[in-house]
C-alpha cells in the first residue's frame, strides 16, 4: 500500500517534517487549509494560543513569499508575526505583524495554487542514494571524498521536494 503524505509547496525541509504533519494531525486536514479565506481575528498570531486553517495557509504562503514564519503548524506565534510584519514593510503597509485584510490580500493576491497536496511516495524517492553518516558543518575533507553530498534519509529528500 503507497504511503501518502501531505505535502506543501515551499522551501523549508524541516519545516514539511516537523510542522505540516504536526498542524495536520488533528483538527487540520488539506481542504481545511486550501480553502481558507480571511476572517477578521480568524489567525489570530498576535499571541493567542487558538490553531487555525487560516493560520496554516498564512504560513505557507508567507514562506513562498520568503518570509519565513517559522514551523508551519497553524500555531500563532512571534516567528509569524515577526515574518507578517517584514511583509508589511516590504510591501509599504504598517509593520504591526498582524494578519489583516490588506495583508491577506497582498497573500493571495496572483498566487491560486493550493498550499496542501497529496503526494505519492514512489520507489525512487526511497531508494537513494543516502549518506551513511551526517557530514560535520565545514569537515570539507570528508565531504570531498564523498560521490555525492546526497541527502541522509528519505525523509529528509521528501522534506526538499
Amino acid at each position: 500500500m503507497p504511503i501518502r503524505w501531505m505535502m506543501a509547496f515551499f522551501g523549508a525541509a524541516s519545516l514539511l517534517s516537523v510542522g505540516i504533519a504536526h498542524a495536520l494531525a488533528a483538527d487540520l486536514d488539506a481542504a481545511a487549509v486550501n480553502e481558507a479565506t480571511f476572517v477578521e481575528d480568524g489567525a489570530r498570531p498576535d499571541g493567542a494560543q487558538e490553531r487555525s486553517p487560516l493560520l496554516v495557509k498564512a504560513q505557507v504562503l508567507l514562506d513562498r513569499a520568503r518570509f519565513s514564519p517559522g514551523v508551519i503548524d497553524g500555531w500563532p506565534g512571534d516567528n509569524t508575526v515577526n515574518a507578517i510584519a517584514a511583509f508589511e514593510r516590504h510591501h509599504g503597509l504598517e509593520a504591526d505583524g498582524k494578519l489583516d485584510a490588506r495583508v491577506w490580500d497582498k497573500l493571495t493576491r496572483g498566487d491560486e495554487a493550493p498550499v496542501l497536496v497529496s503526494y505519492e511516495i514512489t520507489g525512487e524517492d526511497v531508494a537513494g542514494p543516502f549518506l551513511e553518516k551526517d557530514p560535520e558543518p565545514g569537515d570539507f575533507a570528508y565531504m570531498a571524498k564523498l560521490d555525492a553530498l546526497a541527502f541522509n534519509d528519505p525523509v529528509e529528500l521528501l522534506a526538499e521536494k
